[in-house]
């Protein structure tokens, strides 16, 4: 069964609007004294005089009133942007971690084996939803590779769907893992970090790098914390695994 063409890419298309950043706005003091020009000597130093006897009783708890009030809270410092290229890479990083955590987990442990495989499997399939929905369309212009890493996508989907259906207990798992190490780093690496990506960089709008990667954030987070998408891939894996046997 092909792994990523069912309808479910119009799930989560939506992409909810970026909170505004806000900062509270400053409170007048309560006891700033207004200064009277216009009033005549006398009434200027009677004023002083009184000024001179101290506050009036209860003034230290009144100033401590307004400056709570005056006292402006910070917003919170908006989250770091990065550009298209970075947040691939990163997540380039979390598919290659769970890939050397499948090598170092001997075939003893097949319970851990399973749920890594299923980490995996998740996470480079929201990958390639990301990339195929927002970022080869954002950058089909200024780069050829697009095509060719469209190909490699399909044979990543085929090798994945091989690993999920074998045994964690078994040699072939193993034999697959291999495999799909080999395309993976051979996409990952050697054709998008090496050449696509320096491309993109080179010709693309820096402006157009950051607006791209806000998106690809936003939607890795959305499909990430959908109900609807952990459910469909846990029917994937699941469908895969039945035609194993």
């Amino acid at each position: 069964m092909p792994l990523a063409r069912l309808p479910v890419r119009a799930v989560q298309r939506g992409e909810p609007e970026r909170p505004g950043h806000r900062t509270g706005a400053v409170l007048p003091d309560p006891h700033t004294r207004r200064v009277d020009r216009g009033a005549p000597s006398a009434g200027r130093g009677h004023r002083a005089s009184r000024q001179r006897a101290g506050p009036p009783a209860g003034g230290a708890a009144v100033r401590r009133r307004s400056s709570a009030l005056t006292e402006v809270r910070e917003a919170p410092a908006r989250q770091e942007r990065k550009t298209a290229t970075r947040v691939l890479v990163e997540h380039h990083e979390v598919l290659r971690g769970l890939l050397r955590k499948l090598t170092e987990t001997p075939r003893s442990e097949p319970g851990r084996r399973q749920a890594l495989a299923d980490e995996l499997f998740d996470e480079l399939w929201m990958h390639e939803r990301i990339e195929e929905d927002i970022f080869y369309p954002a950058v089909r212009d200024i780069t050829p590779a697009i095509a060719a890493a469209w190909s490699e996508h399909r044979q990543l989907t085929d090798q994945l769907a091989a690993f999920v259906r074998a045994d964690p207990s078994r040699e072939r798992f193993d034999r697959e893992l291999g495999v799909l190490h080999d395309v993976l780093v051979s996409h990952a690496h050697l054709d998008e970090e090496l050449e696509m990506f320096p491309e993109v960089e080179r010709f693309a709008d820096a402006d157009l790098l950051v607006d791209v990667g806000d998106r690809l954030q936003t939607r890795l987070e959305q499909l990430r914390s959908s109900q609807r998408i952990r459910a469909f891939l846990r029917l994937q894996r699941a469908l895969l695994r039945r035609t194993a046997r």
